[in-house]
């Protein structure tokens, strides 16, 4: 992406950003997490504040657009068509960017979310990378995965719940 195409991203994200009444600072930290796919690690460097407070700035920002957007729990391409929709009613300009936003959010690496590496390393055994791929796992499903039971089920299903996503209904 040129200079330019990235200059009109953030440009748009910095018009959502106020309507959601989000600090300068923190719509920094978010165009350099959203458009600049900086990691956690950069920006908490860059900024000069804790990994967990990078986390949060983010995942509150996610969490209060799928409030705000009407998402209901996890974002398949129904939900972003439902997301693009809600975004049209509350008149942001060229709605359909934020489906691609939206789409790269849900493509990110597990690497990203604070599994326990029992959980990562049954990902890993079983061939799951993204987000997306935990997501669209039924319960049924992730049980049938070595090493991986109740208890891990537990964890996987808090941690998705904390970054606005569930596992898929049986």
């Amino acid at each position: 992406m040129g200079d330019i195409s990235e200059s009109r991203l953030e440009r748009y994200l910095r018009d959502i950003f106020d309507r959601f009444s989000i600090s300068a600072r923190n719509q920094d930290i978010l165009i350099g997490r959203i458009s600049k796919h900086k990691t956690y690690y950069e920006l908490a460097v860059q900024y000069d504040v804790s990994l967990e407070r990078i986390r949060q700035i983010v995942m509150r920002f996610w969490s209060r657009a799928w409030v705000r957007l009407s998402v209901i729990k996890r974002c398949n391409e129904d939900e972003i068509e439902k997301a693009i929709s809600e975004l049209k009613k509350i008149n942001l300009y060229n709605p359909e960017k934020i489906g691609d936003i939206l789409r790269r959010n849900y493509a990110r690496s597990i690497t990203e979310y604070d599994f326990s590496v029992r959980l990562f390393n049954c990902f890993r055994q079983s061939g799951i990378e993204t987000i997306e791929q935990v997501a669209e796992k039924t319960e049924k499903h992730l049980l049938e995965i070595r090493n991986l039971g109740k208890k891990s089920i537990r964890e996987l299903k808090g941690i998705l719940s904390k970054h606005g996503y569930s596992l898929k209904e049986e």
